[in-house]
């Protein structure tokens, strides 16, 4: 029987955003997880670097509006790594959406 699938969005690109991309690939081999990660969709602000952090890493598609990024139906959950003062916001908006974070 096939894993199902998770359809991810990380919102930021710096550090922590490259550990938790790091995380999403390296995990399968750590762990028998019952669905697979798939690094769907990453969102930053800096338009430039983010085209090459989604490339580097493995992000499908890229954003620059996380807000828009969060309302596509395709996302099942959402990994914030933003700065922490803007982790609350950004958490309720998802949860609003439905999403899992």
């Amino acid at each position: 029987m096939p894993k199902s699938v998770v359809n991810v969005c990380l919102i930021g690109q710096k550090f922590m955003g490259r550990a938790h991309s790091n995380a999403f690939l390296k995990a399968p081999k750590f762990f028998d997880l019952p669905a697979d990660s798939i690094m769907h969709t990453v969102a930053a602000q800096d338009e430039k670097a983010l085209k090459s952090f989604a490339a580097k890493w493995g992000w499908k598609n890229f954003s620059t509006d996380w807000r828009k990024a969060i309302q596509n139906p395709e996302i099942d959950l959402v990994d914030i790594t933003a700065q922490n003062h803007m982790h609350r916001d950004m958490a309720i908006a998802c949860l609003e959406a439905g999403k899992h974070v």
